[in-house]
């Protein structure tokens, strides 16, 4: 907010949540705006699931292009985000605190919304207002590690081995002087969004409880894990449970593609996929109902933000004649779905806290009833 009063100015740019040239224009723009603050001034920063892209400033040196390719290297190597980030904040001007630094002397607190298990700070949009935990050291390890040296651009490995050599100067540390006025509050994360959902079961009659916010890994061991809950919790359903119970679980898998013959691969994401992951593992199991769905409203690649399944999903699949353990092979969980009924359609909601396994167990719910309260 200048002194006059509130200016805004909106950009667009981090197209399939790549950083673009829109992305860059905006991101210099910012780091203008916090280098020309004061002591006087404070600067918010608003943060969430997606910064890395929207926030790229190549350090000297380096194109974005140079960026761009560093990230889908790293990416096909397998890489984690943390991985990625710790290379990501060693390529750049903005991201690994040095926002933050840039607006020093002026009052920054930053808002962030955490698309990240267990939320750490500095790896969330690669913690542009955090102190940086990690060294060009350890993103040289990485590079080793994945086996990408000679993948990567020229310009992207000279950067990281003289900073390695200590002939580049580091991202800001714990304990920087410069950081000192510097405030970042999750103000939105997956664990808050689960606890919401608790509280809404319990108002329900439902017996609640967050089982985990860190549900990661193979989407298929997951639902194994879920698969296994259920079966348990309806097992040791008691007779005076008005309703059952409700187990959440928070968090994000992936769906591996690798065996999938990429001209077959169909429609779909993580959490239709975990549905009828459970589906199959649960068919003709009366009792029990789960809602898999992503808080943004979209699931993957798609305009879904999940779908619906319970023990009689497969039974009305094959009453259309789907084969759900075809569509299960080619991760086409979304279209399967469309055409048996448990889509589930929300739009976007605006905000990326990961996803949303809510399962109802118990076997005096009806279908419709525990479908429709989900809802």
């Amino acid at each position: 907010a200048s002194r006059a009063g509130l200016v805004s100015e909106i950009f667009t740019g981090s197209a399939g949540n790549l950083p673009d040239e829109g992305a860059e224009k905006a991101a210099r723009k910012a780091l203008s705006i916090a280098e020309s603050a004061d002591e006087k001034d404070l600067v918010l920063v608003l943060v969430s699931g997606g910064g890395s892209a929207l926030l790229p400033v190549p350090a000297e040196g380096l194109t974005l292009q140079d960026k761009r390719t560093a990230n889908q290297v790293l990416v096909r190597a397998g890489a984690s985000i943390s991985e990625l980030n710790t290379i990501r904040k060693h390529l750049s001007l903005s991201k690994g605190g040095q926002l933050a630094v840039s607006s020093f002397p002026a009052q920054l607190i930053a808002l962030v919304l955490s698309d990240v298990i267990g939320d750490p700070l500095d790896v969330i949009a690669s913690g542009p207002t955090v102190p940086d935990s990690s060294t060009f050291q350890d993103a040289m390890k990485v590079v080793e590690q994945l086996n990408v040296a000679n993948e990567l651009p020229e310009a992207v490995l000279t950067r990281l081995k003289s900073g390695a050599r200590g002939d580049v100067e580091e991202t800001p540390k714990p304990g920087d002087s410069q950081l000192a006025r510097a405030s970042t509050i999750i103000v939105g994360s997956n664990e808050i969004a689960a606890l919401a959902a608790k509280n809404e079961a319990e108002k329900l009659g439902y017996s609640a409880r967050v089982h985990t916010t860190a549900l990661c890994g193979d989407t298929s061991e997951a639902a194994e894990t879920l698969s296994q809950l259920a079966r348990e919790a309806i097992d040791g359903a008691h007779a005076e449970d008005k309703k059952g119970s409700c187990i959440i679980f928070g968090g994000e898998t992936t769906v591996q593609l690798q065996s999938v013959d990429k001209d077959c691969i169909g429609k779909g994401g993580r959490c239709t996929h975990m549905a009828l992951l459970m589906a199959r593992r649960l068919a003709a199991m009366e009792g029990w109902t789960l809602l898999s769905a992503g808080t943004d409203g979209q699931d993957g690649p798609t305009d879904a933000a999940g779908a619906f399944a319970d023990g009689a999903t497969i039974q009305r699949a094959e009453s259309v004649e789907l084969n759900a353990e075809e569509f299960e092979r080619r991760c086409d969980s979304l279209t399967f779905f469309d055409k048996e009924g448990g889509s589930y359609r929300t739009g976007l909601t605006g905000t990326n806290v990961m996803d949303l396994h809510i399962l109802i167990c118990t076997p005096r719910t009806s279908r419709s009833s525990a479908r429709n309260e989900l809802s």
